[in-house]
């Protein structure tokens, strides 16, 4: 999903011309879609013009397919620095909503993130992943979809050690079926010395986590 950055004086009709099978463009909401149908390392360039009441601007776009990363810088919006512990769904969908209604989104900023702090103490679901607190995060998914809607891209925290650094559930444990709790924390000052490969547990539980999240569920 890419929304289209344009400044400019609004009311505004943005058209996109030359994109590859797989991909759509929602004019309404200025929004890329889709899954590109050939995969093969590739560049697609494509076609943006924008016009509104003072004239007309167009500029070629570059859609590159392969191992490089990072070619449109990210930005956007991440929840440790504002909530830190106490982020919420109410206090996330508010900041998604003041990107949007100041225009960041025109700039650039299309990343809303959800640092540490939103996840409970339990796994579970079709992939055993971790599940958010019910009462910070009553309904992640429609979270999801609220900011999916905005045009906006949703981001999550996790890590791969058996605790995060705020004291929350990680990607890993020393439970075979990933059961935790607050016994588990890691003492940081003490793992700085003995090194960060001692922070994992023995058994990997981010491909579930990952699985999870791609289903939503």
């Amino acid at each position: 999903m890419y929304s289209i950055p344009v400044t400019g004086q609004r009311p505004m009709d943005i058209f996109v011309t030359g994109l590859p099978e797989g991909l759509s463009y929602d004019m309404k909401k200025n929004i890329i879609s889709g899954i590109l149908k050939d995969t093969i390392n590739k560049t697609y360039t494509v076609n943006f013009k924008a016009v509104n009441s003072l004239g007309s601007a167009e500029r070629k776009f570059d859609i590159v397919v392969g191992d490089e990363i990072a070619l449109t810088p990210p930005m956007g919006w991440s929840s440790w620095i504002c909530y830190k512990k106490n982020v919420t769904q109410d206090g996330v969908l508010k900041q998604a909503k003041a990107l949007k209604s100041v225009g960041l989104d025109r700039y650039g900023y299309s990343y809303v993130n959800i640092d540490d702090g939103w996840q409970g103490n339990l796994r579970g679901g079709k992939y055993n992943a971790i599940m958010p607190d019910s009462e910070k995060f009553p309904d992640i998914v429609e979270l999801s979809e609220n900011i999916h809607d905005m045009g906006l891209k949703f981001g999550i925290y996790s890590t791969p050690w058996i605790s995060s650094y705020a004291g929350y559930i990680g990607g890993s444990s020393n439970n075979e079926d990933g059961k935790w709790d607050k016994s588990m924390l890691i003492n940081f000052k003490k793992k700085e010395i003995e090194g960060r490969a001692s922070r994992h547990g023995k058994f990997k539980m981010d491909a579930n986590d990952a699985r999870q999240w791609l289903i939503g569920k």
